[in-house]
């Protein structure tokens, strides 16, 4: 279905996802039946690795209830304050990156500005990621888009690296269905996820605001997957609010919880 190209982007996360859940449940099926002891085990194994967990207990989905919502943005919120609180000596390019994903711009502002994220003397990028970024900042990255586990905390540098690039991967992936589709047809709670993927702001936002931040996003990604890698890596490596792309005729106050 995938290779035929004649999927919708709701097709092709369900086929992403399904795929995604066979890789984790064949570690617990060889966990739970080669092990001996394995039902006393598993449940503090899972509770380890609760990546290996099927989909349907993400917490990233749980976060999709808003009374739930709530409380699992404010934690993530207090976790990545905790991995950047050491981040502080950045050059005069990077303070103004960061001071113009502050503003909310719309795409056509970032690419306008792109030589702030993708110019001369700027290394961020997948490719040199663990020269840029510490293992905390990577972390950071991790909890923005929703990929929270206790072996965050025991993972080596590579191996973040790898789940970054893995996750970009399918977004970039994500990206050419959505620009194909028609995204005013997105229910609500997709649009919600594939807000939440792109590490974009979610409280405070109605359907059209995350739509509107989704086509903005699409903008940059269509135009140059370095510019828009680039800007995800200011937005959620040096600080800790969430990245608002929104369009220049939009006029909405941002607040806070």
């Amino acid at each position: 279905l995938l290779k035929s190209g004649n999927c919708s982007y709701e097709e092709y996360n369900l086929v992403y996802q399904n795929n995604a859940d066979w890789k984790r449940i064949v570690p617990i099926v060889f966990f739970w039946k080669l092990l001996p002891g394995a039902t006393l085990y598993l449940p503090f194994f899972l509770l380890v690795y609760p990546f290996l967990l099927p989909s349907t207990f993400d917490v990233a989905k749980l976060a999709q209830v808003p009374s739930k919502f709530v409380l699992f943005d404010a934690q993530i919120r207090e976790k990545r304050a905790y991995y950047l609180r050491n981040v502080h000596s950045l050059s005069p390019q990077q303070n103004d990156a960061l001071h113009l994903l502050s503003e909310s711009p719309s795409s056509a502002k970032i690419i306008e500005n792109r030589m702030l994220f993708v110019g001369e003397g700027v290394k961020l990028s997948l490719d040199n990621l663990e020269h840029t970024l510490s293992k905390p900042q990577m972390k950071a990255i991790l909890l923005a888009v929703g990929i929270d586990s206790l072996m965050l905390n025991y993972l080596p540098q590579f191996m973040l690296k790898y789940k970054i690039a893995k996750h970009f991967d399918h977004l970039f992936k994500g990206d050419k269905y959505l620009i194909s589709s028609n995204l005013d047809a997105l229910p609500y709670d997709t649009l919600q996820q594939a807000c939440l993927e792109r590490g974009l702001r979610l409280k405070t936002l109605d359907t059209e605001h995350l739509r509107a931040q989704l086509k903005e996003w699409l903008h940059i990604s269509e135009y140059s997957t370095a510019l828009v890698q680039s800007v995800f890596f200011h937005a959620h490596a040096y600080h800790y609010i969430e990245l608002a792309l929104l369009p220049e005729t939009e006029e909405i106050e941002i607040k806070e919880i």
